[in-house]
């Protein structure tokens, strides 16, 4: 190939709107002008194009057999767009997906994605309904509006993911570190949110209803206008040990919290209409005769 067209190549590569973020990976030395492509030494202009072309043929070919089969394990998937196409019961163990467009993408019905690297992937409104995740990577990624149904996330990386307007009913959560994650307007109804470090998190307007919160942590999380209705708070701490907490205008109505820890807690806005407060920490007796009398029963 002349050197003219391989940098018309080049240039074609990178103005490419199915493949722009190939690119991104490149972290050129400006002292050097070398790539993380290949060593300098080794490797000229001609040889890196050769090399971008290849890496372009090989993600091209992993997408279609993706696409064509639903079954792609292992295969390098960077940055790719696969917004809206149907990948239910999908095989995509250890495949890398990170910075790939997956809005709308349905991989429910028990797709496997064991192990993959959804690193600040866009999963808006995907569907993951009973998918495998164990191991997988979510830093940073955004599920605004996903469907995580039935999903165990246990043993999945989620710093920094975004989890607002999720739905996540039934969802395993348990102790899993949450903590600073954007929860806002979530359904995280019957979730199985037990021993985990909900704190600082944003869970306004958010339902918890039915969730099982025993021993989980939610000082410093913003509760305002969520839904916690049958949900069980045995033993949940809402205030850090050195700073209270004001959490008004919710509803806890049906809620247990007995052993709750509510020191520093207003609760003198939120609904208690059968809240269970037996046991509750730290309530004085007038807190006590105010939510007894608002509906709450408390010995």
């Amino acid at each position: 190939m002349s050197y003219v067209k391989k940098s018309l190549v080049a240039a074609a590569i990178i103005v490419s709107v199915e493949f722009i973020p190939i690119v991104s990976g490149i972290q050129p030395n400006y002292v050097y002008g070398e790539s993380d492509l290949a060593e300098p030494a080794d490797m000229g202009f001609g040889d890196t194009v050769e090399s971008l072309e290849a890496d372009v043929s090989g993600r091209q070919s992993d997408k279609e057999k993706l696409i064509s089969t639903r079954q792609c394990p292992g295969c390098d998937l960077r940055d790719v767009n696969l917004a809206g196409a149907d990948l239910r019961s999908a095989e995509l163990g250890g495949t890398n997906l990170s910075g790939a467009i997956l809005e709308d993408v349905d991989l429910s019905a028990g797709s496997n994605l064991g192990n993959v690297n959804l690193t600040a992937a866009n999963l808006k409104n995907v569907n993951l309904t009973d998918a495998i995740m164990d191991g997988a990577n979510l830093t940073n990624a955004d599920l605004t509006g996903a469907n995580l149904t039935r999903v165990d996330l246990t043993n999945v990386n989620i710093s920094g993911t975004n989890f607002t307007g999720a739905k996540l009913p039934h969802a395993n959560l348990s102790n899993t570190n949450l903590r600073g994650l954007d929860f806002h307007g979530a359904d995280l109804s019957g979730a199985d949110l037990t021993g985990a470090d909900l704190s600082n998190c944003n869970l306004k307007g958010a339902t918890l209803s039915g969730a099982k919160l025993l021993r989980a942590l939610l000082f410093g999380s913003d509760l305002s206008n969520t839904t916690l209705y049958h949900a069980d708070l045995q033993d949940v701490n809402l205030v850090a040990p050195d700073s209270s907490v004001t959490q008004s205008s919710f509803n806890l109505d049906g809620a247990n919290l007995s052993g709750a820890n509510l020191k520093g807690a207003d609760l003198s806005k939120a609904s208690v209409k059968g809240t269970i407060l037996k046991d509750a920490k730290d309530l004085t007796a007038e807190q006590k005769a105010d939510l007894q009398k608002r509906g709450a029963i408390v010995n």
